[in-house]
């Protein structure tokens, strides 16, 4: 049996952006023009002053297809993937999907 104490919720790493946006041969500023956000967005997650949302990780991963999101949210695996497959996708599948429900509350409120 597995005793849940033994798990701890590890903390994003804002340094995993940056080397994983680094391998893409961007900088965090290029990143943030990309995806039309302010850089200092960036530089406080570098920091640890912020998480990063998911739309952000969405937009970055649909600007930067070899963007790997999983090493953004755990520092494992490739900084860079070799295609544009399934983890990009699903990721951008997740933003268009919360798009949507907050359209349909949006809409629901009126």
């Amino acid at each position: 049996m597995i005793n849940k104490g033994t798990f701890k919720r590890e903390k994003i790493n804002g340094q995993w952006l940056v080397e994983a946006i680094e391998a893409q041969g961007e900088t965090l500023h290029s990143a943030a023009k990309l995806i039309n956000v302010d850089s200092r967005y960036f530089y406080a997650h570098k920091a640890g002053k912020t998480s990063i949302s998911t739309a952000v990780l969405a937009a970055l991963c649909q600007a930067l297809p070899t963007l790997s999101e999983r090493y953004v949210l755990t520092g494992r695996g490739p900084k860079k993937i070799t295609t544009t497959g399934v983890d990009a996708d699903i990721v951008v599948d997740i933003y268009r999907i919360k798009n949507t429900v907050e359209r349909i509350i949006n809409e629901l409120d009126v």
